[in-house]
């Protein structure tokens, strides 16, 4: 393959022309699924500093990536604010992605890739550790505890997916991106093999380009509804970005570290100003969490494998120097034989009082003691006002000590869990079947009768049809009957019907009159439409008018007709719909005043049958009212209550997440009932939703208030997990440093209130 521009190369010879000094600098560079991103960092003043971050470059194939850190390190290098004389960085520290390593050795083709690419920049590789478990490490650095999370790396064409509990990551799995990055995502974690519910926290990282796109996406999908096998959220996950940098300073942290190490070098953190009692109260309070360090892997010359040589020089650095721990000021017992005066105790409680708040560590006891027990020797008035003194004072501390009343409330925020059971239940068995979710139900039934009307909303139209005579014309040679009922239709499309037989003769017969007949006929619907005039012809059933036609010789009369107000199918229809439901409504009323508070009734089991039903008019009856008599025979199903929650509380105890409780009398159940057999026995779809309370050491709590500053108590209440907000009420509530938590735990009360 040709040379290709060094850019690097250029930087680090005009660094190569300047004198040497005993700081070093060292490269990161993150190799992502797509992308590069690079840093320059140094140990200074004991501490790791990452100085300059190079521009993010995209990559595809082998060249484009040597191009890509070629131009990555060099924006680095050219970012580094120089001052003097530095020495070139030329050491580096890769991150890797999850599939490039397996165990603690990088795969064979992309540790000749690396090779390649050291190579050909001049690059001395110090080691490597994993992009995933840097971030983890990072997250727990700079959050102080083990992060619980799903961390996902957006590619151009795939995702990866880790599984973070407490610190440790689970997989990562790789995944071909698709168009919807929800669906993507539920396919990484459903390739887990894990039994709890899901972290609710969702971190993505890449570049900046469209993150917060795919975070509304996550955002607004419905993972509460849409739930797959393995893919299970107790509540709705919060979606988080990473700062854009977060990857290549946790890259270049965790090498760092790993560096100064091999190097011989002691790393210090660098303290934080604070007042000196303030610092006693922050080691009083603050608890210590351990935070275990990412798997970084030295690279030897060659083969990139564990035992290779990090540094090539060791800087020497100050040694550590030992922690200093103030100790409290300690009251000591009397020493002599004979029992302390009252002056005596006064101020030794003086003393502890004094050792608790600062502004009284400057008074000088002793002095003061000397001047009081001297003046009693000469002034009696002195000594009443000294005895006034020490009951007043006594009765102020004893006060002080003993009075203060804290009452508490921690507003507890519930996770919310839901699962779908399907319950038979089956009136036919005694016992419930946990193993195969049988629960014993029975059927009871109720039979309820009444009556309602309605105003009819059907019309028809009655009256008389039209009647009248005509002669058929026989046309044919041949003698012709027609029956009574024949159709004969006019011209206009009004048909009629011969009231009697009729025999036409032929036209060559010797009948009186030859070839016609006359016949009475009557209109086949009633109305004025049949009144028609003379000399209308009509065809005489299906014939043709050559072999058989009909006139009337005087008009047709007698047709009339008017409309009504008559019962249509609708109105026993609607009738027979609104009183069944009312009736329906009656007999559950009835179902449930029957029974005892524990047991349950199945609503959506209701089933109904028509036992009798009597309407005042039958359809087409001319009536303004109707009414219908029903008698309705309704059934249902019922439960005990304590045997469903016993089914199902072994399955729901297996998904509440330690650190909460189940409580039944917290739990709603909602049911989908299939068809109800002739025995009585249903399939039932069965929704649980409970409340998970969470848990709380409330005599812990009281404990570690106790004697407590106002502000730091409040600070440490809001801070408990799990707890949504609090109230705390004091009194007396003293103003500045005297404003305390009381000193006794029995005078602190805490209730939980669930939000």
């Amino acid at each position: 393959m040709p040379s290709l521009p060094m850019e690097v190369k250029a930087v680090l010879d005009k660094i190569r022309q300047k004198e040497k000094q005993p700081s070093e600098y060292y490269f990161a560079l993150e190799i992502g699924l797509d992308f590069i991103k690079s840093a320059i960092f140094a140990i200074i003043e004991n501490q790791i500093k990452v100085l300059s971050l190079g521009n993010v470059e995209r990559w595809e194939s082998e060249e484009e990536l040597i191009e890509a850190v070629d131009a990555g390190l060099s924006s680095a290098a050219e970012k580094l604010p120089i001052e003097g004389e530095v020495k070139e960085p030329d050491k580096v520290v890769f991150g890797l992605p999850f599939n490039w390593v397996e165990g603690e050795k990088i795969v064979d083709d992309r540790l000749k890739l690396l090779k390649k690419l050291s190579e050909k920049l001049d690059l001395k590789p110090a080691g490597f550790v994993v992009i995933d478990e840097a971030i983890v490490h990072h997250l727990k650095t700079t959050e102080g505890i083990p992060p619980t999370a799903i961390l996902v790396h957006l590619g151009m064409q795939k995702i990866s997916v880790g599984l973070v509990r407490i610190g440790k990551v689970l997989g990562p799995k790789l995944i071909d991106k698709s168009n919807n990055l929800a669906d993507d995502l539920i396919e990484g974690l459903s390739r887990f093999d894990s039994k709890e519910p899901l972290p609710a926290r969702i971190l993505l990282y890449d570049k900046e380009d469209k993150l917060e796109e795919a975070r509304q996406q996550l955002v607004s999908y419905p993972w509460l509804e849409k739930k797959k096998e393995g893919v299970e959220f107790l509540h709705l996950p919060k979606v988080e970005i990473l700062p854009l940098n977060f990857d290549i300073e946790a890259i270049a942290l965790a090498g760092g570290k790993e560096v100064a190490k091999a190097a011989g070098l002691v790393l210090e953190e660098k303290p934080v100003e604070k007042e000196e009692e303030e610092k006693e109260e922050e080691v009083e309070e603050k608890e210590e969490v351990e935070v275990e360090e990412p798997v970084f892997i030295p690279a030897g010359e060659l083969g990139f494998v564990k035992g290779g040589d990090v540094a090539e020089e060791k800087i020497e650095l100050e040694p550590e120097k030992p922690k200093v721990t103030k100790e409290p000021p300690i009251i000591k017992e009397p020493t002599f034989e004979e029992k302390p005066s009252v002056l005596d105790n006064l101020f030794a409680k003086i003393a502890t009082f004094r050792s608790r708040f600062p502004a009284l560590k400057k008074l000088n006891l002793a002095y003061f003691k000397g001047l009081i027990s001297e003046s009693l020797k000469t002034s009696p008035v002195l000594i009443l006002i000294i005895a006034l003194f020490l009951v007043l004072s006594g009765s102020a501390l004893a006060a002080y000590w003993f009075l203060p009343r804290a009452e508490v409330v921690l507003f507890l925020e519930p996770e919310i869990l839901e699962k779908d059971f399907t319950v038979k239940l089956d009136p036919t068995t005694g016992t419930p079947d946990k193993e195969n979710f049988i629960l014993p139900a029975e059927q009871i039934g109720e039979e309820v009768e009444g009556s309602k009307s309605r105003t009819t909303t059907g019309t028809k139209d009655i009256g008389d049809p039209a009647k009248g005579e005509v002669t058929i014309y026989n046309g044919t040679s041949n003698e012709k009957t027609f029956d009574s009922g024949t159709a004969i239709t006019s011209t206009a499309g009004l048909e009629f019907t011969l009231d009697d037989d009729v025999t036409v003769a032929s036209q060559s017969s010797a009948a009186d009159p030859p070839g016609k007949a006359i016949v009475k006929v009557t209109a086949e619907e009633i109305g004025t439409e049949g009144n028609l005039a003379s000399g209308t012809e009509f065809i005489v059933a299906n014939y043709a008018k050559s072999d058989y036609v009909a006139k009337n010789d005087s008009a047709f009369s007698g047709g009339i007709s008017r409309q009504i107000q008559a019962v249509s199918e609708e109105d026993q229809e609607a009738l027979l719909t609104d009183l069944k439901a009312s009736l329906e409504k009656d007999a559950k009323e009835k179902l449930l005043a029957k029974l005892s508070p524990e047991v349950k009734l199945v609503e959506e089991s209701i089933i109904s049958k028509v036992v009798s039903s009597n309407y005042s008019h039958e359809v087409g009856e001319e009536t303004d009212n109707l009414e219908l008599s029903l008698k309705l025979q309704a059934k249902a199903l019922v439960y005990t209550e304590q045997e469903l929650q016993a089914l199902v509380e072994d399955s729901v105890l297996e998904s509440v997440a330690e650190g909460f409780e189940y409580l039944p009398e917290e739990t709603e159940f909602s049911f989908d009932v299939g068809e109800v057999d002739e025995e009585g026995r249903a399939t039932v779809k069965t929704h649980l939703k409970a409340k998970l309370i969470p848990q709380q050491d409330l005599e812990q709590i009281k404990k570690n208030l106790v004697g407590k500053y106002i502000v730091v108590g409040e600070t440490y209440l809001g801070n408990l997990p799990r707890v949504a907000g609090f109230k705390a009420q004091i009194s007396p509530r003293l103003p500045g440093r005297l404003g305390t938590f009381p000193r006794r735990v029995n005078r602190i009360e805490i209730e939980v209130e669930i939000q």
